[in-house]
């Protein structure tokens, strides 16, 4: 499998931490964003088949096989060239029952509208265990991350390591997940996962200021439609530090 070259921005690293020290004895769960890549999408690619067989017929229809043949060669072959993901921004859901599928669907549906309006997409996911010695990720961890899969070929399953969170913040504290196939995750070597300068001190520096406090995850927001999910305020603290 091609590798992948993923790089977290200093936006989505700080908030996945400002949400775990928002609700340090609760699991947390949120979702990370990337730009959008249309042959990413399931349901633009079908919009997209049926068109090009609309309009071209039987030529349209072998063009998109040998277009569909080249990306599954490109996801399996060892050697092929890396691609790029960038994670641009986290998306806060839950610190209480992570498992609710309702409430899920519900959050998963008004983030992906809220995103196509932006040209992004949801490319992750990351979760906190409420045991601070446990970065495994677990069932609900697997289930969400392989339905994001379905969506956007390179996702990401990043566990946060509460065993290694701290004001200072001197190394990351994440484990990172990528995605082998057939419902199989490999822990990705930390080597290999570029977070931008000055993304540890700036969260340590948001951590010691209480800026967590601010943080609004989708719970907050369905207790009280008047906080904000998409966290416009800790954006522009976070901004102002880069």
């Amino acid at each position: 499998m091609a590798d992948v070259e993923l790089t977290l921005t200093v936006l989505a690293y700080a908030k996945m931490q400002l949400h775990a020290a928002r609700y340090p004895h609760c699991p947390v769960s949120g979702v990370l964003l990337a730009a959008r890549r249309a042959d990413d999408h399931t349901e633009e690619k079908l919009e997209r088949e049926e068109r090009e067989r609309d309009e071209g017929g039987v030529a349209a229809e072998q063009g998109d096989r040998e277009a569909a043949g080249g990306h599954r060669h490109h996801n399996g072959g060892e050697n092929g060239p890396a691609r790029a993901v960038l994670l641009c921004d986290a998306v806060p859901l839950f610190h209480a029952a992570l498992s609710l599928a309702p409430m899920m669907e519900v959050a998963l549906s008004l983030i992906d509208a809220w995103c196509k309006e932006q040209g992004l997409a949801i490319a992750g996911y990351y979760q906190a265990n409420i045991n601070v010695n446990d970065s495994r990720p677990n069932v609900v961890a697997h289930k969400v991350a392989d339905r994001i899969l379905d969506n956007f070929r390179d996702a990401t399953l990043v566990m946060l390591d509460n065993k290694r969170m701290s004001l200072e913040h001197q190394e990351p504290a994440i484990c990172v997940y990528e995605s082998q196939g057939s419902a199989q995750w490999r822990r990705k070597d930390l080597n290999q996962v570029l977070l931008e300068r000055e993304a540890l001190p700036i969260t340590g520096s948001l951590l010691g200021s209480g800026e967590h406090s601010r943080l609004v995850d989708f719970d907050a927001h369905l207790a009280d439609i008047r906080q904000d999910w998409r966290n416009p305020e800790v954006a522009r603290s976070i901004q102002l530090l880069c």
